[in-house]
């Protein structure tokens, strides 16, 4: 019999666990991301820091740059920990996973360069801000969508699937948090438009400093209220897991 008629058999291949398939990649795929955002997050701290000592050496310092400075430090490090800190749960990563951090990067970076009121009106500062809650409501629905698809659902089951009923928690816990993220992010844009109508229409000095205030305190209560930690931590059903009373 010639070779050329022998049936070649293949070898079945084993029906491989999802979790297994990527465990290879996940944590280098994590490792280069969480240093790509710290990168960026770095780029813009270091921005930030020779822009306010460049208008501090100009003598243009005043009450008003050291609001926006303060408003853009809050950015700055409220981005870098909400991704660190929700990096935790992702899903495979995709080219918006990679486009989004350099946006707000970029993003972050304009903030920075309009801390100066003597070259930035308090309008154009604003827009800026607009445009860091655009990407923020983007990133949160784009995240609400992998949250909801089949396969993020099966590599959270598979991977906790000695805890069947912790991992159908996480993944409702996880929706919820985006969509709750969501509709914060869209209240606070809704104020910050409302602050960008007004100092186009009725430009007061006295929206300078209320605006950076009212944005900072926002972030604040958001961060302490709302925080991915704090709603943990505070769930009912996943809460005791994270906390010493769930050991």
């Amino acid at each position: 019999m010639s070779q050329a008629s022998e049936a070649v058999t293949l070898p079945k291949p084993e029906k491989v666990p999802l979790p297994k398939l990527m465990e290879a990649v996940l944590p280098y795929q994590a490792g280069v991301y969480v240093t790509a955002l710290n990168i960026i997050q770095c780029t813009a701290l270091a921005l930030l820091v020779n822009e306010v000592w460049d208008t501090y050496n100009k003598g243009e310092l005043n009450l008003y740059c050291v609001c926006r400075s303060l408003l853009a430090l809050e950015i700055i490090l409220v981005v870098w920990r909400r991704y660190v800190a929700e990096l935790q749960y992702l899903w495979p990563i995709t080219w918006i996973d990679t486009v989004g951090p350099f946006a707000i990067g970029i993003i972050e970076c304009v903030i920075v360069f309009s801390i100066n009121t003597t070259k930035v009106s308090l309008q154009w500062f604003i827009l800026s801000i607009v445009f860091l809650q655009m990407s923020a409501l983007t990133a949160y629905a784009y995240a609400y969508f992998q949250r909801t698809l089949k396969v993020t659902e099966r590599l959270y089951k598979e991977f906790y699937k000695d805890y069947p009923i912790f991992a159908d928690y996480l993944i409702i816990f996880l929706k919820l948090y985006d969509f709750w993220s969501l509709k914060f992010m869209r209240n606070f844009f809704i104020q910050v438009a409302v602050f960008l109508a007004l100092a186009w229409i009725y430009p007061l000095e006295m929206y300078e400093v209320f605006f950076s205030l009212v944005c900072i305190i926002n972030i604040v209560v958001g961060e302490y209220l709302r925080g991915f930690h704090k709603w943990l931590k505070t769930d009912p059903i996943l809460g005791p897991c994270f906390t010493k009373g769930g050991e």
